[in-house]
């Protein structure tokens, strides 16, 4: 009888090898029953020897009952009455693809409703919520339900809707670099939490803003995208310009800016999107000499009187003299200039409007049916400043090691730990920071990885966690924070 690691889903296994015959698919089985119940066997990999001394071993071979499901998170956690209808995502644990038949898998329910559910992994699920879900001020239970044998009802997390706008996320923008020209182009706006037009208001909704600009109207695609015409102005010149996404009140306002750029595609440039920036203040143009008029030469009349000696040429050089910038008023500041030679000549005179942006004070008027008139109402708007983690004690352990996390903007009440990354990564519910600085952490001895074969994902077992590195980051509400690595050491 030979022993060998067996893989299955990428996880590896001791299993006993019999003859070139089928496995049971079951629980405990002695090796004479092996070809009475027969399933397709797994591969036997790795390394073999001889153990001649045992030639009836019994096989644990683990059950094919599926696991109940478990969400860790779901997005959008919340959404504006009057939404168009959205698409859902689940995080979580332990879902199941479909079979033979369509829903025989892993299905989101909402207040006991089935929805339509496309199975992503046996980590994600995602699906479709209609309008009629989101018409009014409400919040829904979402639960996730594995089928038979064994499956059942996953725990239950909230979606709500809300009567206030959310703040709109830019997380891209297609394109990033476009060259000079003389020509319209259109933006496209990838992210989160934008908003529709009510049907009888035109603007209504989430606005794009370029160069602190509103650029209308702004299209619609869905609450992860929008696009719109910009102006071709904004291509006469080489420069870098701020765009950004502004939701309506009530709540809304704007988002974090990303930034574009125009360029002579003939020069090599390098575009910085790390960290934005604005739009940089025009830099007036310098001023010319005029060209001196020469006063005619009178002709002399024909009489004694002797010929007048020529004026030298008189030239007349402007002295531009202008008054402080207004305050930002509509993304733009004004002043006035006047020239205190009175020369009459426009040529090198200062310019007068220049773009500007107030950081924390954005007037945004009411929206309101065009017959009946409001008055623009001013709105301080808050800023999203994402967690940041400045640093972990202690930074290496053994599994089960507590932590201690230091950082900023966290959440008082709900953060998610996420542990490890790509495919191996696990989130953390309801860690909370009273002082919004510091989280308590205990780092994971076990992975719970979902392996499924043929027609059966089963559970296997808990995979006990390797040394090495791990990436520990933090997502709230605010977003996503940076991440840091943890050095799990061995036992």
């Amino acid at each position: 009888m030979n022993k060998s690691l067996t893989r299955i889903s990428s996880i590896l296994f001791l299993a006993v090898f019999i003859s070139a015959t089928f496995l049971s698919y079951g629980n405990w089985a002695k090796a004479d029953e092996i070809s009475t119940n027969p399933v397709p066997i797994i591969t036997l990999i790795s390394q073999e020897y001889k153990d001649s001394s045992k030639p009836n071993s019994i096989l644990n071979i683990l059950a094919n009952n599926f696991l109940v499901a478990l969400i860790n998170s779901i997005f959008p956690q919340s959404v504006p009455k009057g939404s168009k209808s959205i698409t859902i995502i689940v995080n979580g644990d332990s879902f199941m693809p479909n079979q033979d038949s369509t829903d025989s898998g892993s299905i989101i329910y909402i207040n006991g409703k089935p929805l339509k559910t496309k199975y992503n992994s046996s980590r994600q699920l995602v699906a479709e919520i209609d309008d009629s879900y989101l018409s009014d001020v409400q919040t829904y239970e979402i639960k996730v339900v594995n089928p038979a044998p064994g499956g059942g009802i996953s725990n239950t997390v909230n979606f709500s809707i809300s009567s206030a706008n959310p703040n709109p996320i830019v997380s891209d923008i297609i394109p990033l670099l476009i060259s000079l020209g003389n020509e319209d182009f259109m933006l496209t706006i990838n992210g989160y939490n934008f908003i529709p037009n009510s049907s009888d208001i035109p603007n209504s909704g989430s606005i794009i803003y370029f160069n602190n600009t509103p650029v209308t109207p702004t299209t619609y695609i869905s609450s992860n995208q929008l696009t719109a015409k910009v102006p071709a102005l904004y291509r006469s010149k080489e420069g870098v310009y701020n765009v950004m996404v502004v939701n309506p009140y009530p709540g809304g306002g704007p988002s974090n800016p990303l930034t574009f750029s125009v360029a002579n595609t003939s020069t090599s440039i390098t575009i910085d999107t790390s960290t934005p920036a604005l739009m940089p203040t025009p830099t007036p143009e310098p001023t010319p000499t005029p060209t001196p008029m020469p006063i005619p030469t009178p002709t002399p009349k024909p009489t004694p009187i002797p010929t007048p000696t020529p004026k030298p040429a008189i030239s007349c050089k402007p002295n531009w003299q202008c008054t402080e910038w207004s305050s930002c008023n509509n993304f733009q500041q004004t002043r006035s200039c006047r020239d205190a030679n009175s020369c009459e000549i426009s040529t090198g005179k200062p310019i007068t409007t220049q773009p500007c942006i107030t950081p924390t004070l954005i007037a945004v008027p009411l929206i309101s049916k065009p017959e009946i008139p409001t008055t623009p109402t001013p709105l301080i708007l808050p800023i999203t400043v994402l967690p940041h983690i400045d640093s972990i004690k202690p930074d290496s352990g053994k599994a089960g090691t507590e932590i201690t996390i230091t950082g900023t903007n966290f959440d008082s009440k709900n953060n998610y730990v996420n542990f490890g990354k790509g495919s191996t990564r696990s989130s953390y519910q309801g860690f909370g920071s009273k002082d919004n600085k510091t989280i308590k952490f205990s780092m994971p001895t076990y992975n719970i990885p979902l392996c499924a074969y043929n027609k059966f994902p089963c559970r296997f077992a808990y995979i006990e966690i390797n040394p090495g590195a791990y990436s520990i980051s933090i997502t709230n509400s605010s977003g996503i924070s940076n991440a840091v690595k943890f050095i799990i050491s061995p036992k």
